[in-house]
């Protein structure tokens, strides 16, 4: 049975979390926002897995992110068709 965890422990890592965010707002106009999302998947996968998260992990999800937004086009937005309205 996998780990539980909890909010809290999610959220000790959060100003962490932001500041390495921080460093990467703006690189394939990647937002805060979603930036810090990624980081918090990562704290929340380690700990669900039962190891502790590392800089090397929360980083390496923001950059995964960023080279999605790069992938799909700079800036990561995609025009819909009529028929996915």
């Amino acid at each position: 049975m996998a780990n539980t965890v909890t909010d809290i422990q999610v959220a000790v890592y959060k100003e962490a979390i932001e500041a390495y965010a921080r460093r990467f707002v703006g690189i394939a106009n990647a937002e805060f926002d979603d930036l810090v999302q990624e980081g918090m998947i990562a704290v929340w996968m380690c700990q669900r897995d039962g190891y502790r998260p590392s800089e090397w992990m929360i980083k390496n999800r923001m950059k995964s992110w960023i080279r999605h937004l790069s992938r799909k086009g700079f800036g990561g937005y995609e025009a819909l068709d009529e028929s996915q309205l």
